[in-house]
C-alpha cells in the first residue's frame, strides 16, 4: 500500500521514464508513484532528474534518478540495467524525451533520427 494514497497493489510495478525531469514524463511519474509504482527517472541532466525524484521520495515513493542521454544507446542500456538491479523487472516504459529536428521527414539523416 502506498503511504500517501492508501492504494493497495498486489505487487509494485516498476516504471522507467526518459525525459523524466519535466513535462509529460514527470507528470506521468508523479501519477504512477501516487498509485504505488516504483520509478526510474532518466534524463540527460543529472541534477534535474534528481530534483524530480527527490519530492517523489518525500511522499514515500521509491524513485531513483539516472543521468542518461537517450541518443547514447550504451547509456540507455546501462541506466535500464541499473534500474533493473534496483527494482527488479521493468513493467512500464514511458518514452517522453524530446529532441527537435527541423527538417522534412524525408530529409532527416539516420544520425539525426538516432539522436
Amino acid at each position: 500500500m502506498h503511504p500517501s494514497t492508501g492504494i493497495a497493489s498486489a505487487s509494485p510495478r516498476t516504471a522507467v521514464f526518459t525525459g523524466a525531469a519535466s513535462g509529460i514524463g514527470l507528470a506521468v511519474a508523479q501519477h504512477l508513484t501516487a498509485q504505488g509504482h516504483r520509478v526510474a527517472l532518466l534524463d540527460r541532466r543529472a541534477e534535474a532528474a534528481e530534483s524530480a525524484a527527490a519530492p517523489l521520495r518525500e511522499t514515500g515513493a521509491e524513485a531513483t534518478a539516472y543521468a542518461c542521454d537517450v541518443s547514447d544507446r550504451g547509456a540507455v542500456a546501462a541506466a535500464i540495467q541499473a534500474a533493473r538491479e534496483a527494482y527488479g523487472p521493468i513493467t512500464v516504459s514511458v518514452t517522453s524525451a524530446g529532441v527537435e529536428t527541423f527538417a522534412s521527414v524525408t530529409d532527416i539523416t539516420p544520425d539525426a533520427w538516432d539522436r
